[in-house]
């Protein structure tokens, strides 16, 4: 297995010209191995952003670089890709050695972490610290819902690793109710059997820089591709009460403009050749957002870890502000009762596993942890949130 504790893991990468895009500075090695059952597609043929990725092709092979990275540069890899429309795998070298290899779902959604217009790009290089902060965020939007049938009807039930986390949140929910899974509704009556979930499969969601009075009007000038995330609604089948959720795994955004959007009420999504606003794609669900988003973000790496967040960016990220880099008018938090949440070891946590900080519509720990998969990572997503 990848030697996740010594940070020697090892990754099937389709091209070595991603490893600009993720080195980070460290050399990465890469090695030339023959794999099965894959074959490498390439995506924008045309354009200077192309890509390649695999595919599962039974009875085929293909070359493929085998690349000994630490976990910052795995996660900059799940970003780069885009690890919502991608499958985590497992695989073998002939000597035995595993490795780990990301392939595109079956879906035909597309992905690239930077576009045409290159305002992503022009960014990072004054953002390094929020660019080099990689987290798994979960946005959580109270809703009341109309049908629960529609919400069946549109259900996908096709995707490995969001299984995993309905399995996680179900176990949750059944482990903090104090009833066993097997009694029934009648014999306990307990809030665990009011709550249904439905994964409504995935979705591009679009981050843009916030609006001025020049062009209040119009959307916002995008930053970076739309990317893939993941929809759910956690409902609760009594009260026609629920949670509307976006999952983003290795958020492939700048931190802070995401969480700014989701608190602005600024979020669109684009279906096909359609940009919606989450409003208007709610109330196509027979759904109604009924109050403000909270914003569950996981960072796994220390607090305080080199070139990492500073206080006052970490305070900027609880109101879910944009962080602006020195220099910009806006400045940096100075507000000592939002910075003294930042300062101490643990912050708000109970244990010393991790630094947690929190503030009205804003749960973020630190976690310095690696994790063997991505399924056991959603564990740490997997919180009952009614």
């Amino acid at each position: 297995m990848s030697d996740l504790k010594n940070n020697k893991i090892k990754v099937a990468l389709p091209d070595s010209g991603i490893i600009d895009k993720i080195q980070n500075g460290a050399t990465i090695q890469l090695d030339v191995v023959q794999i099965n059952h894959y074959i490498i597609v390439e995506e924008n043929e045309s354009s200077p952003y192309n890509y390649k990725s695999f595919k599962e092709a039974k009875n085929n092979s293909c070359d493929a670089y085998i690349a000994t990275m630490t976990y910052q540069q795995l996660l900059s890899y799940q970003r780069y890709i885009n690890l919502s429309c991608h499958t985590e795998e497992y695989h073998e070298l002939d000597d035995s050695v595993q490795y780990l290899i990301y392939h595109k779902n079956d879906n035909e959604l597309g992905s690239k972490l930077w576009d045409d217009n290159k305002k992503l790009e022009e960014m990072i290089p004054a953002r390094k610290e929020e660019w080099d902060t990689i987290a798994d965020i979960q946005v959580l939007i109270p809703v009341k819902y109309d049908d629960i049938d529609k919400l069946r009807r549109n259900s996908k039930k096709d995707d490995r690793l969001m299984n995993d986390f309905l399995a996680s949140l179900d176990y949750r929910t059944h482990a903090e109710s104090g009833i066993p899974k097997g009694l029934k509704e009648q014999d306990c009556n307990s809030f665990k059997d009011r709550i249904e979930r439905f994964y409504l499969g995935k979705i591009k969601i679009i981050v843009m820089e916030e609006n001025d009075s020049d062009n209040y009007d119009s959307k916002g000038e995008e930053i970076g591709a739309p990317a893939e995330v993941d929809i759910m609604v956690s409902i609760d089948k009594k009260s026609n009460c629920g949670v509307f959720s976006i999952i983003s795994l290795s958020t492939p955004f700048l931190l802070s403009h995401f969480m700014d959007n989701v608190i602005r009420n600024h979020i669109y999504f684009r279906d096909g050749n359609q940009d919606i606003n989450l409003f208007n794609y709610l109330e196509e669900l027979g759904i109604h957002k009924r109050g403000t988003a909270k914003l569950f973000v996981t960072i796994p790496q220390e607090k305080g870890a080199e070139n990492g967040l500073k206080n006052e960016h970490i305070a900027s990220l609880i109101m879910s502000e944009t962080i602006y880099p020195d220099g910009e008018e806006l400045g940096t938090v100075i507000d000592e009762k939002i910075l003294e949440i930042t300062t101490s070891e643990k912050g708000m946590g109970q244990y010393n596993r991790a630094f947690v900080c929190a503030h009205t519509n804003v749960l973020m720990q630190f976690i310095g942890k690696s994790f063997n998969s991505v399924s056991d990572r959603m564990s740490e997503l997997a919180v009952t949130f009614f």
